[in-house]
Formats: structure tokens, C-alpha cells, sequence
């Protein structure tokens, strides 16, 4: 049922005790998300070593594209850190060599577009998934909402002093100038290795089925967004935004905001009901997502086609504190959840619980879980 797996005695003599040799042994032979990974076609291995904050180490073993593990590195690691890439034949002498050494601090992270069933049962993994979409109620009045929500409210007076109109084009010569002088170096420069940019031509063909919404100031176009629309509903989405010459000026001055306003107010005042929006990442502290749903309240909608499988190895203090600096959505119950870590010794008053449970309750969750670090390292999430 199981592939045969002969470890050198050298490495359970290394162990230092029968019980830990036994761990290793089980943990290779048993856990079967292993085994998705050995049939992968391609597979590249990397591994990241470095300090998080309060310099704790921690070590992560990632199966997947560069670009999502550039993304763990930047969300993990805020100091120096190493990574190596490693091919197939590596793989079972990095596994040996970090659970007989760093086991307690290192993480296993598998971007995979199959779950296999067991890990949904078992609760000492997680799954996350790889990107969050969700979707925006146009029946609100936009003006009253921008006037009443005090987090864009200020950008909301911005838009109007500044002076900020839009305009509705099909240009190909304007798409031309968005692409490279907006979108692409707005890309690059806020999201660095971790930037997904689509490339010319497959966004040329969204825009030869949508239109591009452009914001105008002083005579000149300060910003863009690509508005797209679903070839088989009909639904408004969304998709690429860029800012001029990545000018951050711009973006103080509320030129995102006013992106978001007049695309909504575009699509409300053409009879559409909603609009979808997408490319959030699954960590409730993320700064886009949280704009997304608290300036615009968009219900979050996950998508499980593609996920990242993550098992802690240990619960040693670099993993507590990764878990307990970046709270994420994960699946209760075959539902989506945001789970939220603390520590052991806090004494989780009412009045903290509610604020926690507030701060990280985005809309389109099932639930909230607060998750005491000692419950999770003895028995599992819960």
C-alpha cells in the first residue's frame, strides 16, 4: 500500500532516539500527500532558511511555481534567508536531513490543483487556497457609501479635489499606453518577484471583449483599469489595473480609489447587478484583500482549484510564530474560515476575543476560529 522507504542506519542512529526514528519512518511512509509529489512530471523543490522577526528560524520545504515561492519568502522571512532549488533525486535527502535536525521549525508547502481526501480529515494540516476571489453588491448608492465608510472617505475627498474624471475607451493605441506605461511598471514595481504580469497579447485579446476605464487629471491619463466581462454569464469582472509610471504620488492621492468608484458607478449606471473581482491572496492581513472588503464590501468567494497543502513538521517557536503573524483562510468543515493563532500564556479576555474576531471577520466567511497555540502543537486545529 505504501512505498518501500529503507533509511541508512547512520540516519536513525542520528535521530537520537527510537520514538523519533519511528516519527520519521511514519511520517514517510504514511503521509500520502508525499506521493503526489514524487509522480509530479516537473517538479521544482525549493528550500528557504532564514530568521522571521524576534529572530526566530525557520526552515520551508515549497513544491511549486518560483514566483509563489518568492511570494512565501516576502510574507515570511523579513530578515536574511537562503534558498536553494533542488531537483526529484534531492527530495527524500532534504526530508531525511531536515527531521532529523529542524524538524520542530520547518513547514512543508505544496502547491497542488488536487486535494487529496485524507488531508481534509486530518487537522494538523491545512489547506489554502491559492487565490481568493469574490464579488461587489452594486445595488448600494456608491456616493453615500464613499461618504460613510471612514476608510476611503478621505480618498473619497481626494477624488473630487483633485478633480479626477474617467473615460471609456476601445482604443488599441490607449490600450497600448495602459499596458506599458500603467500596467507594467506599476506590477513590477508594487509587487516585485511576486508580480503576475500577463503578458501583451493574452491581455489584448480581454480587451479586445472588454473596454478600459481611464482616469483623467490635468489633461492627461494618470491611471487604468481593464474591465472585462464573462464569456458565458455576461458578468462584469474587474480585472488589470496600473498607475502611471508607477507614481506613487498618484496613488496617495487616491487615484486606486478612484479606479474602483467610477468603474462601479459605470457598471451600476449600465443596469448590472454585481461585479466580480479577483487575484487576492488567502492571508486575512493582506492589504488588497482587506481593501477589497472593507473599503468595498466584497464577499469573498474561494475557489479550490488550485491550493497550497500545508503541514508543519513541528511546533517549534519559528512556526509558532509564523502561524501566529500571518492568520489565513483554510477549510472548516469543507467551508471557508479564517483561522487566527495566540499564544498559550494570553489570557483571552472577552472584550480581546470580540476585537480579534472583528478584525478578521471578512465577509463571505463561514467563521472566525481563534486557535490557542498549545491545542493546535497537542491535538490539532479544531
Amino acid at each position: 500500500m505504501y512505498p518501500k522507504i529503507h533509511l541508512p542506519l547512520d540516519v536513525i542512529k542520528k535521530a537520537g532516539s527510537t520514538s523519533f526514528s519511528e516519527r520519521i519512518i511514519d511520517i514517510l511512509r504514511r503521509q500520502r500527500w508525499l506521493r503526489y509529489i514524487r509522480k509530479m512530471a516537473n517538479i521544482k523543490l525549493w528550500y528557504m532558511s532564514g530568521l522571521l522577526k524576534g529572530e526566530k528560524q525557520l526552515h520551508i520545504i515549497f513544491v511549486g511555481s518560483p514566483r509563489n515561492m518568492n511570494y512565501f519568502s516576502e510574507l515570511i522571512f523579513e530578515n536574511q534567508y537562503t534558498q536553494n532549488k533542488f531537483g526529484l533525486k534531492f527530495f527524500m535527502r532534504i526530508i531525511l536531513n531536515l527531521l532529523t535536525n529542524q524538524s520542530r521549525n520547518t513547514i512543508f508547502i505544496q502547491q497542488t490543483n488536487k486535494i487529496p481526501k485524507h488531508t481534509i480529515d486530518r487537522h494538523k494540516h491545512f489547506v489554502i487556497p491559492e487565490w481568493i476571489g469574490g464579488y461587489i453588491d452594486l445595488s448600494m448608492n456608491l456616493e453615500s457609501h464613499m461618504k460613510s465608510n471612514k476608510t476611503i472617505k478621505s480618498n473619497y475627498k481626494k477624488i473630487k479635489n483633485n478633480n479626477f474624471s474617467y473615460s471609456i475607451s476601445k482604443d488599441p493605441v490607449l490600450f497600448d499606453r495602459f499596458y506599458h506605461t500603467m500596467y507594467q511598471v506599476y506590477a513590477a514595481e508594487r509587487y516585485g518577484k511576486t508580480a503576475l504580469v500577463v503578458p501583451y497579447d493574452k491581455m489584448k485579446d480581454e480587451f479586445n471583449n472588454g473596454e478600459l476605464l481611464l482616469i483623467n487629471n490635468q489633461d492627461q491619463y494618470v491611471g487604468g483599469l481593464l474591465i472585462g466581462y464573462n464569456q458565458e454569464t455576461g458578468i462584469p469582472y474587474l480585472s488589470k489595473l496600473g498607475v502611471l509610471n508607477a507614481d506613487f504620488n498618484l496613488v496617495k492621492n487616491g487615484v486606486i480609489s478612484a479606479l474602483y468608484y467610477f468603474s462601479l458607478a459605470y457598471l451600476k449606471d449600465r443596469g448590472f447587478k454585481s461585479v466580480a473581482l479577483g487575484g487576492n491572496r488567502p492571508f486575512l492581513n493582506d492589504g488588497v484583500l482587506r481593501y477589497k472588503v472593507k473599503n468595498w464590501n466584497m464577499k469573498i468567494q474561494v475557489h479550490l482549484d488550485r491550493v497550497f497543502l500545508v503541514k508543519p513538521m513541528g511546533f517549534g517557536r519559528g512556526i509558532k510564530k509564523f502561524l501566529l503573524n500571518n492568520p489565513f483562510i483554510t477549510l472548516y468543515e469543507n467551508k471557508p474560515c479564517g483561522i487566527v493563532f495566540y499564544e498559550e500564556d494570553e489570557n483571552l479576555r472577552s472584550h480581546n476575543h470580540n476585537r480579534l474576531l472583528k478584525h478578521h471577520k471578512l465577509n463571505g466567511l463561514s467563521k472566525v476560529i481563534l486557535q490557542k497555540m498549545t491545542i493546535i502543537a497537542n491535538n490539532g486545529w479544531h
